[in-house]
């Protein structure tokens, strides 16, 4: 009987391993994951900057008795057409995109003197000085007021940022 026990566990063996060979195997385990590969920083080309930009717009108010054209220059090209404020007029360049790393915009300011020619002077503005918290995509403006101060033929235009007295230009 002992035989026949042996005989039939042996048959078990061999019927298992049978069974046994034809399943296909079990996939491998997957490898281990390794570091993940580091990420090249972006690359700043030239061509192709991410320019941080804020709204600007330019509010004058002429309370002088002539008319005068004023205009933005913004690095040296114009930001704007000139506008022409007459007298006792509010008018507005505007709006116009401005980098937030550019700290000064130029005004040129024209008003014809008592011959009838045309006096032109350039006036830098120090945004910093003037506008507080400027930020990417925020929206500022700028208050221009223009007057004459004196009598007579010592008469001059008087351009103001604010209360700061900029440009005084003699006719």
């Amino acid at each position: 009987m002992a035989k026949l026990l042996f005989l039939v566990a042996v048959l078990v063996v061999a019927a298992a391993v049978a069974a046994d060979a034809h399943v296909s195997p079990l996939p491998p385990p997957p490898p281990k994951a390794a570091a993940p590969a580091p990420v090249p920083a972006p690359s700043r080309s030239p061509i192709v900057k991410k320019v941080s930009t804020f709204s600007l717009k330019c509010v004058i108010h002429n309370v002088a008795t002539r008319a005068i054209s004023v205009k933005l220059i913004v690095r040296g090209k114009d930001a704007a057409k000139a506008v022409v404020a007459k007298a006792g007029q509010w008018t507005a360049i505007g709006p116009v995109k401005v980098e937030c790393s550019v700290p000064v915009v130029h005004v040129w300011v024209s008003v014809k003197n008592n011959k009838g020619l045309t006096v032109t002077k350039t006036f830098p503005i120090k945004l910093a000085e003037f506008l507080k918290n400027i930020v990417p995509k925020c929206s500022k403006v700028l208050a221009l007021t223009a007057f004459e101060k004196g009598k007579g033929s010592e008469k001059s235009l008087v351009v103001k940022v604010g209360k700061k007295e900029v440009l005084t230009v003699k006719y």
